[in-house]
């Protein structure tokens, strides 16, 4: 087998050819930054209230104010503002109606449920919450419209790996690339909550299934050196996407527009995309060699190096053993937990990352909660020392996440790296789901629960990580044989470097 980091060595492990191979690929984390904290805004709720006829009807009552109507209609709190904003008094329209007289309602009676709802509309002039009133006993609906994200970010997770381990980095890309802009095309014209939960599920099908061809892609093209750099300004382009939500949602207040500028900004990287070479260390892992060895030429030339020829019997440039079936066999993520070492390794791996996104989207989705502008709490802080520690927070999350995503690529070999990052993934999915659910247990009397747990997580989980073997400088694995030996010499304490060291 070809080792690929000794041919980089040789044509160059960070010249022009990554270079220019990384613009399209850290650029696709922009739309995968606002594809995930879309709701934010796309869903914001807005103060409401029951919507009251004839009071609502300016024809019959115009001198009404929006706070005289509350307190005409619905119990207050004894400040003006709805004690509940589900319900109203009862009243008879036909006598309002009529007499024109505010004393009509009977706010003696029980109250009744409101039939529809006036919204405030001097943020947004139209959001889900607001086109499908998703408040009060429909509320339950918008959390599921923002957990269809993440269950097709997990569904996306099970079955992309198989695709990036057989069919490469790029085809795969490319389709979910096309499948994310018709996806968010959907979504921007949803005529229904129906159509609007599936076309988010789609995109998140889409999105996640590009990251993570992309980011494996962009990973294995450069040298050892050159990986946690190159992953750390890959994930910090996820950070423009989602601050550049703040200027799309100022300048377009209604969330079809919204999403539509997303699509906008999104699509360049689909053309970009169409000219980026498949991944030549794949290649080389699968057999291809004349295909490794052109996209190995063109990398030489652009890096401005000599063309290395790959000798024919690939002796000098192999390292370690190799099953003998490697070449054949068809890899799942079964193979993640049939050998010892890679199925400790990748629970470990697997629980630290369900715990990252747990903390991560709790974070980033409790960001519309805040006190003050939506707009300016989605980028900086205000002075307030609980905003102070959750940016924090946020800003930590936001670098382990980054570092891990680095690992997993470096940890798994070539073989089964697709299938690797897909279960790690998957265990980060279970995290995400649950975030929303945990939010809203803070909201019912408990604030204390949410951070409390979440804290506790982050504790336990750098515990675990701490025993993982370390990746740092070492050259990236090709066979599961490699793997294993990497993990036990970690355990035996002869981990070294630039090597593996043969075990029993």
């Amino acid at each position: 087998m070809i080792d690929f980091d000794s041919v980089l060595d040789s044509i160059g492990d960070f010249g022009k050819y990554q270079i220019l191979i990384m613009i399209p690929i850290i650029y696709y984390q922009v739309p995968g930054g606002l594809n995930s904290i879309a709701p934010v805004f796309l869903s914001y709720k807005p103060d409401f209230r029951c919507l009251v006829y004839p009071f609502d009807n300016t024809t019959i009552f115009p001198n009404l104010t929006d706070a005289e109507i509350v307190n005409i209609t619905t119990p207050t709190d004894g400040q003006g503002n709805p004690a509940n904003s589900c319900v109203r008094y009862s009243y008879s329209t036909a006598t309002c109606t009529e007499k024109m007289d505010l004393s009509c309602v009977n706010i003696s009676s029980p109250t009744n449920p409101c039939n529809t709802y006036r919204f405030n509309d001097s943020l947004f002039s139209e959001t889900t919450v607001t086109e499908f009133e998703l408040v009060c006993n429909r509320k339950i609906l918008d959390g599921i419209s923002t957990s269809a994200y993440l269950v097709g970010v997990l569904v996306s997770s099970v079955s992309i790996g198989y695709f990036l381990d057989r069919f490469g980095r790029r085809k795969p890309t490319i389709l979910f690339s096309y499948g994310m802009l018709l996806s968010m095309l959907l979504t921007a014209y949803s005529p229904s909550l129906a159509v609007f939960i599936v076309g988010r599920f789609l995109v998140a099908f889409f999105t996640f299934g590009s990251h993570m061809g992309v980011f494996c892609h962009v990973i294995e093209i450069v040298g050892t050196r050159w990986r946690m750099l190159v992953g750390v300004l890959y994930h910090s382009a996820y950070c423009v996407g989602y601050m550049l939500w703040s200027p799309i949602a100022y300048l377009y207040r209604d969330w079809h527009r919204m999403q539509l500028a997303c699509l906008i900004v999104s699509a360049p990287f689909v053309l970009m995309m169409m000219i980026v070479p498949e991944s030549p260390r794949w290649l080389f892992a699968k057999g291809h060699l004349k295909k490794g060895e052109k996209i190995v030429s063109m990398m030489a030339r652009m890096n401005n190096r000599p063309v290395p020829k790959i000798p024919a019997d690939e002796e000098n440039y192999y390292s370690g053993s190799v099953e003998e079936d490697d070449k054949i066999v068809k890899y799942s993520t079964l193979d993640l937990f049939r050998y010892p070492g890679l199925r400790i390794s990748t629970l470990k791996i697997g629980f630290f990352s369900m715990v990252n996104n747990t903390v991560y989207y709790g974070i980033a989705y409790n960001m519309g909660n805040l006190s003050g502008n939506i707009f300016l709490n989605n980028i900086y802080v205000l002075s307030v020392i609980i905003v102070v520690f959750m940016v924090l927070a946020r800003g930590l999350i936001s670098g382990s996440t980054a570092v891990y995503c680095c690992y997993v690529v470096e940890f798994y070999p070539t073989f089964i790296r697709g299938n690797g990052i897909g279960f790690t993934s998957t265990m980060a999915r279970v995290g995400s789901i649950t975030s929303p659910f945990l939010i809203s247990i803070g909201k019912q009397n408990l604030l204390w629960v949410p951070d409390t747990v979440l804290g506790i997580s982050c504790l336990i989980a750098s515990v675990v990580a701490m025993t993982l073997p370390d990746t740092t400088n070492v050259p990236m694995m090709d066979t599961i044989q490699e793997a294993e030996s990497f993990i036990g010499n970690h355990r035996s304490g002869r981990q070294r470097q630039g090597q593996y060291t043969a075990i029993d």
